[in-house]
């Protein structure tokens, strides 16, 4: 009777976990159109930090990954597009950085060129 019992019990627990599985593989996926939102907005971060002039390579291949995920997208292939937006995002965040970077870069080479300026102008030695 016990036996019989746990059958029973494990076939009422193993039907709805069966039922879940199957519906979860049938819902087709959807288009990931935040994902390839927040590529767009890092995308347009990057151009206003100047990354076409200090990151044109990352740059440039953040905007084709992010042209490439949006056909993707028309073409219902999401799992692709998805994949591709990740891409152009942190593409573009490396752009970004590297811009900022590049930026911080020359502005602190110019204080250094002023302060050498300074020192040379009160006849201070130059380091």
């Amino acid at each position: 009777m016990e036996r019989m019992e746990k059958y029973r019990l494990t076939r009422y627990l193993l039907i709805p976990v069966m039922v879940g599985l199957i519906a979860a593989c049938a819902t087709p996926p959807s288009a990931p159109t935040d994902k390839v939102a927040v590529a767009q907005a890092a995308v347009e971060d990057a151009q206003k930090a100047d990354g076409r002039t200090y990151a044109p390579i990352a740059l440039q291949s953040a905007e084709e990954k992010l042209v490439a995920a949006r056909a993707a997208v028309k073409q219902e292939e999401y799992e692709r597009a998805q994949r591709l937006a990740t891409e152009a995002e942190v593409d573009a965040r490396l752009a970004e950085v590297s811009a900022r970077s590049a930026k911080d870069q020359n502005a602190a080479q110019e204080v250094q060129e002023s302060i050498q300026t300074l020192r040379r102008e009160l006849n201070l030695p130059v380091n």
